[in-house]
């Protein structure tokens, strides 16, 4: 209101100043004096008659021409010209009568009157103001001088009859005059109304988009600075709870929900002290809104929401997911003018940046994950170095007795009971670093049953004892051809998921079955690893993506994914399958599928004697444990080799370089100051062409190497005297 007052006033002003004059009004005023001149031209024949016709028809035949000059030159476009000389030619003709009766008559009154408003018509209110002072002051001025006789008459004298049509056709002329100058401005009073109500509703428009542009940027700001808060937040339930209170904050909304996979709601903002609700929309989550979309929430969805939360029925609803994870943000407001354009924006980076937190979330959380699995594979491993060194220490002192003739058979027989210890404690080892996947892999043919039984303490001790564990082994062999490594992996997310399933008592079934190929398609023989569980079980949508990397029915925090991808790609791998059969409430059945492979055929291998080395041959034994160097010395002393001992890759280096001959340089991959890689790269940088073996308890791949390592001769710890021997003659290099 205070708007178009403002405009009202200032209009009013703009219409008190000078105008620009319209080429249409001069163009209507010079024709309508120039009518009335062509109309006193025809009356003058039949009220004046002999010389004063002659004089009157001259005087407003230059009338005539005077305002059709006018006419043309406002029609030319020049309208303010043409206005001065309607204004001056008037003004220099009624002068010119007044010189030439001597009086100023009624009809030069009455044409100073239509000079002046016809000034103020076309040109505005200054130049009338002060035309009519010229006029005004000229005119009398003029009749003054002529009454005193200071400029003399001309004697012209005009008749009644001249003065009555002359007035007459004045009259007319400021009936006309008005008229059009009235017309004009009603008409441009009308249009600057018009305008000035464009200009208030442009200004009211303006106003409100300044409102809105404001309210964005406070919005902005706000998204702003709840992203900025969202940085600095590690927990899944913080970061939900800030989107929530923030996008509330944001829009002014009612309720705003943080809704994940089947229905779950990770946080609530608006709900008040009440408790609210774990699942909403349980059976319609899903289809509330696609991946990356935003949409208005339909009415039957509105109804079942305000009966989960018990709350009366929102007006209207807006929902939106991220383009990554199924987490979804649903804003609930009573406010029916609040303009959803307006609101959708917020809502839609809200989402995306819950979107992206939640990814960022579960990244930090697998790296976390990854870093423990790296310090557990790293303080195994170094359990596992350490522990081989103690059994080859022991393993090969118990087999150096054995060779002693003078040990009592009743010796014997506990040096081999202590064997069979050292064996099972190295095959202990093994299933330690399968565990923590830091054993290298490769494939072989291999008995699953046998597989499945070496397993079974380790899995035992992964679930609780309230869990019942049944194993159906059948007699008949299975063999499959795989990697060891990654069969047990596969049996371990299998188990531990149905452990999930089960909770804290339940029934696991492990077993496996041959099943020969069936129908006119040509089919391999399958071998069938599967789990079975009497879990809770799964529904049909459940089902439907179990195989995803980062699914997980899991609840609480640090739940992870399902594994099943990892089975399903080492199935793929090994050209298998997986197949899901599960039911809701009557649990968990999973079939691994790989192709089944023959038994292997395995020749008798002869026990030849180990043959002699040759006489004098040298070995120089690299290893920081002096008890196992001790040991490995004394084995390699009884195979009749001539063994010295170096503490150090340095010490190695020192007695190599001082000229001392040696066939082969036995050394371990694991040393404290220099490996056993650093020493070959040494001795050959050197040129110290003396072959080089290596004895490894367990070592990571050494990068800084290449692929140099893999061509060096390596045995693994614990060994018997055997298969020292045996690694030994074929690492030296004999001449031809």
């Amino acid at each position: 209101m205070a708007i178009q007052e403002n405009l009202d006033t200032e209009q009013t002003d703009t219409l008190m100043v000078d105008l620009t004059p319209s080429p249409t009004l001069v163009s209507r005023v010079a024709k309508l004096i120039l009518g009335v001149t062509l109309l006193s031209l025809a009356l003058f024949p039949f009220f004046v008659s002999g010389d004063l016709l002659l004089l009157v028809m001259l005087s407003s035949g230059t009338f005539c021409l005077l305002y059709l000059g006018v006419w043309i030159l406002a029609q030319r476009g020049k309208p303010r010209i043409a206005a001065w000389l309607f204004i001056f030619g008037t003004w220099s003709g009624q002068m010119a009568g007044i010189l030439a009766t001597g009086k100023l008559s009624e009809q030069a009154s009455v044409s100073v009157v239509n000079v002046i408003l016809a000034t103020g018509f076309m040109l505005g209110r200054r130049p009338a103001i002060g035309v009519s002072l010229f006029c005004i002051s000229t005119m009398g001025i003029g009749a003054w001088l002529v009454n005193t006789g200071i400029i003399p008459s001309s004697g012209y004298a005009s008749s009644e009859a001249v003065d009555g049509v002359s007035l007459l056709c004045v009259l007319m002329g400021s009936v006309g005059v008005t008229y059009i100058g009235i017309e004009f401005m009603l008409d441009a009073v009308q249009r600057a109304h018009v305008s000035a109500k464009r200009v208030g509703e442009a200004m009211i428009a303006l106003e409100e988009a300044r409102v809105i542009d404001t309210q964005r940027a406070n919005r902005a700001e706000r998204l702003g600075l709840m992203a900025r808060n969202m940085v600095g937040l590690v927990e899944a339930d913080a970061l939900t709870q800030e989107v929530s209170i923030g996008l509330r904050d944001t829009i002014d909304a009612w309720i705003v929900l943080i809704i994940g996979r089947g229905g779950r709601l990770h946080a609530a903002a608006g709900l008040g002290e009440e408790e609210p609700p774990l699942e909403v929309l349980t059976d319609t989550w899903e289809h509330l809104v696609e991946q990356g979309g935003c949409k208005a929430v339909d009415d039957d969805t509105l109804e079942q929401l305000s009966k989960d939360l018990n709350i009366e029925k929102p007006t209207t609803g807006v929902a939106s997911r991220g383009p990554h994870t199924p987490i979804m943000v649903v804003v609930l407001t009573k406010n029916e003018k609040m303009a959803l354009q307006e609101v959708v924006w917020p809502i839609q980076i809200a989402s995306s940046l819950l979107d992206a937190a939640m990814i960022r979330h579960e990244s930090e959380r697998r790296l976390i994950q990854a870093q423990k699995m790296d310090a557990l594979n790293r303080l195994s491993s170094g359990i596992a170095h350490d522990f081989n060194n103690l059994l080859t220490t022991i393993l090969g002192g118990a087999e150096l007795i054995q060779h002693n003739d003078d040990v009592p058979d009743v010796v014997h027989g506990h040096l081999r009971r202590v064997q069979e210890a050292g064996e099972r404690a190295a095959s202990l080892t093994a299933k330690l670093m399968t565990f923590t996947r830091g054993a290298p892999q490769e494939r072989r043919i291999m008995e699953v049953g046998a597989l499945i039984t070496d397993l079974s303490l380790v899995l035992r001790r992964t679930v609780e004892e309230s869990i019942q564990l049944e194993y159906h082994i059948p007699e008949e062999p299975l063999w499959i051809d795989a990697d060891a490594i990654a069969i047990e992996q596969v049996i371990f997310h299998l188990v531990a998921n149905a452990r999930e399933a089960v909770g804290g008592s339940g029934r696991v079934d492990i077993g496996f079955e041959h099943r020969a190929p069936g129908g006119r398609e040509k089919q391999k023989a399958q071998a069938v690893i599967w789990v079975q569980d009497n879990g809770e079980g799964m529904d049909l949508s459940t089902r439907a993506r179990v195989f995803e990397p980062f699914f997980t029915t899991r609840k609480g925090k640090g739940a992870t994914g399902l594994g099943l991808s990892v089975v399903y790609g080492v199935a793929q791998a090994l050209g298998g399958d997986v197949f899901v059969d599960s039911t809701r409430g009557t649990g968990t059945c999973v079939e691994v599928h790989l192709p089944a492979a023959l038994e292997p055929v395995e020749l008798p291998v002869a026990d030849t004697p180990i043959a002699k080395p040759i006489a004098g041959e040298r070995v120089l034994v690299v290893e920081d444990d002096p008890d196992v160097r001790e040991t490995v010395c004394e084995m390699l002393r009884l195979g009749g080799y001539v063994a010295e001992q170096a503490g150090s890759g340095e010490d190695a280096l020192a007695v190599l370089s001082s000229g001392a001959e040696y066939q082969l340089v036995l050394s371990d991959v694991i040393m404290p100051s220099m490996s056993g890689f650093e020493l070959a790269r040494e001795l050959r940088e050197r040129e110290l062409m003396t072959p080089i073996a290596l004895i490894s308890g367990y070592a990571p791949t050494d990068r800084s190497t290449g692929d140099e390592q893999v061509e060096l001769p390596r045995i693994t710890k614990p060994f018997s005297l055997r298969e020292l021997l045996s690694f030994v003659g074929r690492a030296i290099v004999h001449p031809e």
